[in-house]
């Protein structure tokens, strides 16, 4: 069932920032596209949060990425803000880094960043400019030049 609000798709819900940016944006009157690994998670923060929908999602895997972004679509909308808060982390010195951690946290925090940039771009941009958040809480408002196709 679509909701008439506008969309807001957030990856990386988690019990802190991610859940509290849901919490915020269905307090200003949008639609919570939450997505995490986590459906037992997921699964409480629905109850609890009005007009969000949770989807289980591995934002590394680009067939579950395109496969969620169409649920999205179908069930609540095109989304019209992106949050990534997906993020991977390590602590260790150069030596001792295990480079495949290295590497899944690229995936994590880099190259699924891209990914739903890409697929989000055309409701993103369009007249109403729709916006897209990195994990370092930088918000990025798509250029107007962008717009001109």
């Amino acid at each position: 069932m679509r909701e008439s609000l506008p969309v807001a798709l957030i990856s990386g819900v988690g019990p802190g920032t991610g859940a509290a940016m849901a919490r915020r944006f269905a307090r200003g009157g949008y639609s919570v596209a939450m997505l995490a690994r986590s459906r037992e998670r997921l699964d409480s923060l629905e109850s609890e949060i009005e007009h969000s929908r949770g989807y289980t999602c591995d934002v590394t895997d680009e067939a579950q990425l395109d496969a969620t972004i169409e649920r999205v679509r179908a069930d609540l909308g095109a989304p019209k803000v992106l949050i990534h808060n997906a993020v991977g982390g390590a602590f260790a010195t150069f030596l001792e880094i295990d480079p495949e951690v290295l590497n899944r946290n690229f995936q994590v925090n880099t190259m699924a960043l891209l990914h739903l940039a890409r697929r989000l771009a055309p409701e993103l941009v369009c007249p109403e400019c729709g916006e897209a958040v990195h994990p370092d809480d930088v918000q990025v408002r798509i250029s107007p030049a962008l717009k001109q196709s």
